[in-house]
């Protein structure tokens, strides 16, 4: 078994773990500050900047020319790519008081691990809606660099009636982060796991 076997069989007893949480029939909870307690004990992920008393909407970001309309509502994006060096994405949706945010419609694409998208079809491209608690999740590949652009995730996340999100996510130690003059230091992954995990709480107005 090489190398990313191993690493694959000894990641996929928290990939379990972390989807059968995310995906479970969500508690009754009285708020979201307790949804996102929950989640940050269960896998060890801090929240990103939420919401609170300093609430500044997250900075927009381009869609890029590369967003095609229409993904495909999947949670899984690798399909026969199962072996690839993967993530789990994760996270909430929740709005300025902190409340979860049930319905919320998350869109995900990216790059390849070579930095290629896919121009044709819907390889890494997806869409899904947040649970009750307002939780949300995207098990795909680790993105690359191209270009001038570090490696990122475009998202689009839009409440029910609301606008729409345009924004990207980044890795917090990526070496090309300081190259890019989009990268934003409020827009970076929360790690765990040596990468295998990345969280962000996306806040809505």
């Amino acid at each position: 078994m090489d190398i990313l076997g191993k690493r694959w069989v000894k990641m996929e007893p928290i990939r379990r773990k972390l989807m059968s949480h995310l995906y479970a029939e969500p508690p009754i909870l009285t708020c979201a500050g307790s949804v996102s307690q929950e989640l940050s004990i269960e896998t060890g992920l801090k929240p990103t900047p939420a919401c609170d008393d300093d609430f500044h909407l997250l900075p927009s970001q381009a869609e890029s020319l590369y967003f095609q309309s229409n993904s495909p509502e999947r949670i899984d994006l690798l399909g026969e790519d199962a072996d690839s060096h993967q993530i789990m994405l994760l996270g909430y949706v929740f709005d300025r008081r902190c409340r979860p945010v049930p319905d919320a419609k998350v869109e995900i694409w990216h790059a390849d691990e070579t930095g290629k998208y896919d121009l044709i079809g819907d390889r890494w491209r997806g869409h899904q809606f947040t649970d009750q608690s307002g939780r949300w999740g995207f098990r795909t590949v680790i993105t690359q660099h191209y270009s001038f652009r570090t490696a990122h995730y475009h998202f689009h996340v839009q409440r029910p009636g609301g606008k729409v999100l345009r924004t990207q996510l980044y890795f917090p130690t990526h070496p090309k982060n300081s190259e890019d003059r989009l990268f934003d230091t409020r827009l970076v992954l929360s790690m765990l796991n040596d990468g295998a995990v990345g969280r962000f709480d996306f806040v809505t107005d």
